[in-house]
C-alpha cells in the first residue's frame, strides 16, 4: 500500500459543479516513482480505486461562547465535512499543547476528551483558555 499527499487543487470558480460530501469530484490519476511516469491508471483494469475522490475541505467554526475548562468534560467543535475525507486517525486535536483524545466523529462535529488536567503553562492563565489546535489530513486550525 502506497499512501503519498494529494497536491493542493485549485477548483475555478466559474465551474458548475463543486465538490460536496454526497458529491465528490472523481479524477482520473497517475503516478511518478523513480522517475517512470503512469498517467490515467483510472482507465487500467485491475485497479480497485477508479478514480480519486476530492472532498471539500474540513471546514471548523469559531468557538460562539465563552469555555470554561473543568476535569472530564468533553470538548465540542462545531464544523462542515469534518469527515467528507477523514478517518479519526486523521485528526488530531490539542488543547494547550496536550492531546485531546478524539471520542466521536461526524459531518458536522467531533467531540474529544481534554486532559484530566489544565494544560498550565507560562503562555495561558487560569483567566484565559488553553489555545485548541485541530489537524485534520495536512490541514491546521488554530482556535482560540
Amino acid at each position: 500500500m502506497i499512501f503519498c499527499k494529494t497536491p493542493s487543487l485549485e477548483i475555478p470558480h466559474d465551474r458548475r459543479k463543486h465538490p460536496t460530501a454526497d458529491e465528490p469530484l472523481l479524477l482520473n490519476y497517475g503516478f511518478e516513482l523513480d522517475g517512470v511516469r503512469t498517467e490515467d491508471i483510472s482507465q487500467l483494469s485491475g485497479f480497485r480505486m477508479r478514480h480519486l475522490a476530492v472532498f471539500p475541505d474540513p471546514v471548523i467554526e469559531k468557538f460562539s461562547d465563552m469555555r470554561f475548562y473543568r476535569s472530564g468534560d468533553y470538548l465540542t467543535i462545531n464544523g462542515k465535512y469534518l469527515n467528507a475525507a477523514a478517518r479519526e486517525r486523521d485528526i488530531l486535536v490539542t488543547v494547550g499543547g496536550e492531546p485531546c483524545n478524539l471520542t466521536a466523529l461526524a459531518n458536522r462535529a467531533l467531540t474529544c476528551q481534554p486532559p484530566p488536567e489544565r494544560p498550565n503553562t507560562q503562555k495561558f492563565s487560569y483567566d484565559t483558555d488553553p489555545d485548541v489546535f485541530v489537524k485534520i489530513g495536512g490541514i491546521r486550525y488554530e482556535r482560540f
